[in-house]
């Protein structure tokens, strides 16, 4: 497993490209098979037949907040600047839950393997 811990920002750096798929999985491109995993803050391997991990491994963005959110709508992705970690927390106005997505993609082959 690997902890998602952000450094200064540097768009060549392959551990900061995020792809959000078409179906709501936030992976790394440095880190094939791997998902971020709200419910332990870190990249896990992608599950597919869970819905427990479905539930903290599936996320949509809301462009018009800037937020990703968790499907079951109960969480945000939250940056917190003290620590430079990524985490889940309950939704709210803050900058450090505003994320930019350079560009948005429908390629089925980001999606992880089922």
């Amino acid at each position: 497993e690997y902890v998602t811990k952000l450094e200064e920002c540097d768009v060549s750096n392959p551990n900061q490209q995020f792809v959000l798929t078409i179906r709501g999985k936030l992976l790394v491109g440095s880190i094939p098979g791997y998902c971020f995993d709200a419910g332990g803050s870190k990249m896990a391997p992608c599950v597919e037949d869970s819905e427990s991990a479905m539930v903290e491994q599936t996320f949509h963005y809301d462009a018009s907040t800037e937020q990703i959110i968790g499907d079951n709508g109960s969480f945000c992705l939250d940056y917190y600047t003290d620590w430079g970690y990524i985490s889940k927390y309950s939704c709210h106005d803050g900058r450090h839950q505003k994320f930019y997505l350079s560009k948005l993609t429908n390629s089925p082959s980001l999606e992880p393997s089922s």
